[in-house]
């Protein structure tokens, strides 16, 4: 069963320059995952159910999926939507309210996978992406969810795994009907001059971030619970952060017009590389990168950007829920549904941006 992914993947460049995806290498996961903990919101009609999921490779992951009610569930409530962890980041607090605003306000369930738990194994985004699509398949089968519509989720390392996600879904017999991100980072790889001349340049911009959060303080408390005790374990996934990879994926995607997407980046962020996402997804049809002046990463947690991760969530589930079957139509028909009642997803050129 194990060192199903241990085999290090080449990307082969042909003359055009084109990058081509390495074949999939599945880490299904094993039966029965053992319970952690159950959190009831029933007085919401969403129930959450923690439990310790074990790979064929013996790699180990937190796994936080809901369960809704009768009463709040709707036309589209088998398709589930699928969010990973940021880094230092674990179920709770700010993560465990957007997990409860899609139970509740939306009506779709979620799956919330943590770091993984092997304290002897770095992390890697492409083996962490296509663990967590074998765990959205896994948990589907087991409470009847859509058995291939599937919406991403993600802040920060979540966004960048959202990123793989989307290129790696399809060999995984899986659709992305949307991907909504929040400050994904790095898609070029850590470069050590580029990141001291982003500091230099954009500390006050971060600094001024920490002024614009506005978070009500009755949650302050509340959001302490983010944030994940397991330091060590979070600190060996620096390296798969930094490396590359993400931009290497997105670039080799041959169907990049099967996505419909949103990714907000800030200019002002040193972690995001904001204008390089720009240009990775400048031939991707359907997905809007919005690169806003000024702003820093820590901004992506502000009371302002939950507002709006609410109505753009609210425009595509009033889609889903209304009728289902556009999922059919593709990526293009739920892009230009959205656009004409939300002008936040039309996409916008590189000199837009500018």
């Amino acid at each position: 069963m194990g060192g199903l992914l241990t085999k290090s993947y080449e990307y082969n460049t042909p003359t055009d320059g084109s990058r081509e995806l390495p074949e999939p290498s599945i880490n299904r996961a094993l039966p029965n995952p053992k319970t952690i903990d159950t959190i009831d919101f029933s007085e919401k009609g969403v129930v959450f159910n923690q439990e310790l999921y074990i790979m064929e490779d013996d790699t180990r992951y937190i796994v936080t999926f809901s369960e809704l009610s009768n009463r709040h569930k709707g036309p589209a409530s088998d398709i589930v939507a699928l969010e990973n962890s940021a880094w230092l980041t674990q179920f709770g607090g700010l993560n465990l309210r957007r997990q409860l605003a899609l139970g509740h306000r939306f009506r779709i369930p979620s799956i919330f996978i943590g770091v993984q738990q092997n304290f002897l194994r770095k992390g890697d985004l492409e083996k962490t992406a296509r663990d967590s699509l074998e765990i959205r398949k896994h948990v589907g089968e087991r409470l009847g969810h859509h058995a291939t519509a599937t919406v991403l989720l993600g802040l920060s390392r979540g966004a960048m795994l959202d990123d793989c996600k989307q290129v790696l879904a399809p060999q995984h017999g899986l659709e992305i009907v949307y991907m909504d991100n929040l400050v994904s980072c790095q898609p070029n790889g850590l470069r050590i001059s580029k990141t001291m001349k982003d500091i230099r340049n954009n500390l006050s911009s971060e600094l001024q971030s920490f002024q614009s959060l506005k978070i009500p303080l009755s949650l302050l408390p509340k959001y302490i619970g983010t944030f994940d005790p397991n330091i060590p374990q979070q600190l060996k996934e620096f390296g798969a952060l930094t490396n590359g990879k993400l931009g290497k994926l997105v670039r080799a995607n041959p169907h990049k017009e099967n996505l419909f997407g949103y990714s907000l980046v800030y200019a002002g962020d040193i972690l995001s590389r904001g204008e390089e996402f720009i240009d990775l997804y400048k031939d991707y049809p359907y997905v809007t990168i919005d690169l806003v002046k000024g702003g820093g990463h820590i901004k992506s947690i502000s009371e302002s950007n939950h507002r709006h991760f609410i109505d753009r969530f609210k425009t595509v589930t009033d889609i889903l829920h209304e009728d289902p079957s556009i999922i059919q139509l593709g990526a293009g028909a739920l892009y230009k549904e959205a656009v004409r009642r939300n002008s936040v997803f039309a996409k916008k050129t590189i000199n837009e941006q500018k």
